[in-house]
């Protein structure tokens, strides 16, 4: 790999000086997935190198803007910044000894994920009391015939997991979007609940800002705490469709989004401004559309990204990796845009909400890739699994999917890796290569690095590992390889809580209650919320 790129090497402590400045700042973490939610800087977002120029131009969509990339003190920051500089960034940093100098610098490391959005999460609670209730409370309400509505606060994907048995699932944002469709009865009390803490406090205080009649509380704990409780979860559940809105709903919910934006101030800009912010390499600008993906999929604003309302609060980190930039949520009415702002404004971004009505503006010619160019690889050849089969002999095997996957089924004598790990490979150099994954994009970037290792031909497993059990061919199942240790793309970290595991239940809660006490004075004040403050509620 070509090392002339124009880096510069950024120490722990000049990093922790310009974390706490007004500066726009990119933190990138470019380990994988296991490695960061092992510990990691607090307003750092994951862009691992295996996904790198699949995920950079949603975290960061402006290529001027200062990045910092970080890793484990294995040079993978330097393979990653070539590649950034290929594709046209251009103010890129390397945090001197990756996570090793942050560390021995003395400065904050947290586990886990979206630490950012969770610790905003305690601090709404502790700074505006936000209602909660035990599973005690709530069961004992159910067998009194107590008129109570519970509420799942995550998304679909995540309440057919697992639920409390007879929620329903409304996403937090789309509760408030669609309440004149469901609250009828102002003595029915609503309980939100998500799998932990975070989304159902954040969807409980939303509900109390707009100042709803409703009695609203969290379930304590989520449904870990239910599990704790030692009631049973409900699994596999296809909750009812979204309720249905119509022109008056939508009308009353722009009156509320008003009265929201005005308490916090947050202004309301036109399509050209967002345009016009879009375009300014000075400063960088997020636009994100805050509606339901089929809504997003119907028609958006040219240029912008789906972040629906639930996760852009709960995981911003996932969608915003620049600190100090513009962040416009782009919604009909706004008030799903309106409510998520309040929060992001909390994490220190600069916010404005964008309302259209996007049936008026009718079809637009925004034609988009579902891969960036520059991961377009036309020389990368498809072999079928028959065609592997009759010559498996003659190629050298790299299974590039999850290592969770791989665990489960492999193809024998295939090797896993990942795009950090490949030239760690030891394969015979010349010998061609076929690459396993569901996932064509990811293989496509792992090509990049293999054709700096060997001149090999290079395949890709038409139809993945399913078409190669399709044809007979003889798969190794629950597999030890990689290791918990190899497997650096997946997150052990509590992770079978959620799974009969009270005790991994209970040592995440610990965690997510104690991320406030982890805090520094300076990353403290990162979060515009202050625990002495009155208890507004509108």
């Amino acid at each position: 790999m070509s090392t002339c790129v124009t880096t510069k090497l950024i120490t722990a402590d000049e990093l922790k000086v310009r974390l706490t400045a007004r500066d726009e700042i990119a933190l990138l973490d470019v380990r994988e997935a296991g490695e960061f939610g092992e510990g990691h800087m607090l307003f750092a977002s994951n862009c691992p190198y295996s996904r790198l120029e699949l995920d950079i131009t949603k975290l960061v969509p402006n290529r001027h803007a200062f990045c910092v990339l970080c890793d484990g003190n294995d040079g993978v920051a330097d393979r990653a910044a070539v590649r950034l500089n290929a594709i046209g960034y251009e103010n890129i940093n390397i945090l001197d000894q990756g996570m090793t100098g942050w560390k021995e610098a003395g400065f904050s490391v947290f586990k886990g994920i979206n630490v950012p959005s969770k610790i905003l999460g305690e601090l709404i609670e502790k700074a505006e009391r936000t209602p909660r209730i035990t599973p005690d409370t709530l069961s004992s309400w159910q067998e009194e015939g107590r008129s109570v509505m519970v509420i799942d606060g995550r998304p679909f994907s995540e309440h057919a997991k697992f639920t409390l048995p007879g929620s329903r699932c409304i996403p937090n944002g789309e509760f408030l979007y669609r309440k004149d469709s469901l609250l009828n009865d102002p003595e029915l009390t609503i309980v939100i609940h998500c799998a932990g803490r975070t989304r159902g406090l954040v969807g409980v205080q939303s509900l109390i800002d707009a100042s709803i009649d409703n009695p609203v509380f969290a379930l304590e704990n989520g449904t870990q705490g239910w599990a704790l409780s030692g009631r049973e979860l409900a699994r596999g559940q296809v909750s009812e469709p979204l309720p249905e809105v119509n022109a008056d709903i939508i009308k009353q919910g722009a009156m509320t989004a008003e009265r929201l934006a005005a308490l916090h101030d947050i202004p309301f800009i036109g399509a050209d401004t967002a345009r016009q912010w879009f375009h300014d390499k000075r400063k960088t600008t997020y636009l994100l559309d805050v509606r339901t993906s089929e809504e997003f999929e119907t028609r958006h604003f040219p240029g912008s990204v789906h972040a629906p309302a639930v996760q852009i609060v709960q995981a911003t980190d996932e969608w915003i990796a620049v600190r100090n930039s513009r962040v416009v949520l782009i919604d009909d009415n706004g008030l799903r845009a309106t409510s998520a702002a309040s929060r992001l404004k909390r994490l220190g971004y600069s916010v404005a909400v964008m309302r259209t009505e996007f049936e008026a503006l009718g079809a637009w010619d925004t034609p988009e890739k579902s891969l960036p160019e520059f991961c377009e690889f036309p020389n990368m050849k498809e072999i079928s699994a028959a065609q592997l089969k009759a010559n498996k002999d003659q190629f050298n095997i790299i299974d590039v999917r999850p290592s969770s996957q791989y665990r489960e089924k492999c193809i024998p004598g295939s090797s896993w890796s990942i795009r950090p790990k490949l030239d760690q490979l030891d394969f015979e150099r010349g010998a061609n290569v076929v690459l396993i994954s569901d996932n064509p994009s990811i293989a496509n970037l792992a090509v990049l690095d293999l054709q700096e290792a060997t001149s090999a031909d290079m395949y890709f497993l038409a139809g993945g590992i399913e078409s190669w059990g399709e044809i007979g061919g003889e798969l190794e199942l629950d597999s030890n390889r990689p290791s918990v240790e190899e497997s650096i793309d997946y997150l052990y970290f509590v992770h079978d809580r959620h799974y009969g595991n009270m005790e991994s239940a209970r040592q995440y809660i610990a965690w997510e209650i104690g991320l406030i006490d982890q805090l520094d004075n300076d990353e403290r004040q990162l979060f515009q919320i202050s625990l002495e403050e009155e208890v507004t509620h509108g």
